[in-house]
């Protein structure tokens, strides 16, 4: 399982960029997108942040966000302050949520 934790970063990545070039002047008109992406046979589902004035024509760095054990993307992005840093200093947070490994006493893959 550890080469499926180095991947889903890179997979991660490369699923906002698919979400922002397909979304266009929709992901542009919002700040946050919600999607899914599938990844060795799981659906995983994530938020991206976009600060004000994103434009996919022009790269900025990118912050995954990971939320603690017993919460969700959505639940960390209420209440960890990266939107107000990412709106300020023109970066893209992506909220991802964790998926329960089998086996696991309630640690995350």
């Amino acid at each position: 399982m550890r080469h499926a934790a180095r991947s889903f970063p890179a997979v991660l990545s490369a699923s906002f960029l698919a979400v922002a070039a397909l979304c266009g002047a929709t992901a542009l008109a919002q700040t946050n997108v919600s999607a899914t992406m599938q990844h060795e046979g799981l659906t995983r589902s994530f938020i991206v942040h976009l600060p004000p004035g994103f434009s996919p024509a022009n790269p900025r760095p990118l912050v995954v966000a990971l939320h603690p054990t017993g919460t969700s993307g959505a639940q960390f992005q209420s209440t960890c302050g990266w939107d107000a840093e990412s709106d300020q200093h023109g970066f893209v947070v992506v909220y991802p949520d964790g998926a329960l490994s089998a086996g696991s006493s309630g640690g995350f893959a």
